[in-house]
């Protein structure tokens, strides 16, 4: 071989050898930009699920906390009919299944 082979050759190493370190920098830099997607999208869908947990236990919540209100207001209406309709507070506390106590609340208001 002679000096110019040699040089052609060393010089074709050297570009294969560039291009080869740039492919494997490529491909690392395409594997970490991968797997930050990939984080970015995890937490993402953790976020999502949070929240759809968060609605559904605040919709129980509030159906526990609409149905207590509820209760409360048809109590007190029934005691208010009861009342208006000359029952005394120990019939009152007898039928609704309440201490005199607790129906005397209702009573008074």
């Amino acid at each position: 071989m002679d000096k110019l082979q040699k040089e052609a050759i060393a010089v074709a190493t050297e570009v294969l050898t560039t291009i080869s370190q740039d492919e494997h920098e490529r491909a690392r830099l395409r594997s970490r930009r991968m797997f930050e997607t990939d984080m970015v999208s995890n937490l993402l869908t953790a976020e999502e699920r949070g929240r759809i947990a968060g609605h559904a236990e605040g919709m129980k919540e509030g159906m526990r906390e609409g149905l207590v209100e509820g209760m409360e207001v048809a109590l007190t209406e029934v005691i208010r009919r009861m009342k208006a309709d000359g029952m005394s507070i120990e019939d009152v506390a007898r039928y609704t299944q309440l201490t005199v106590n607790e129906a005397m609340q209702y009573y008074e208001i």
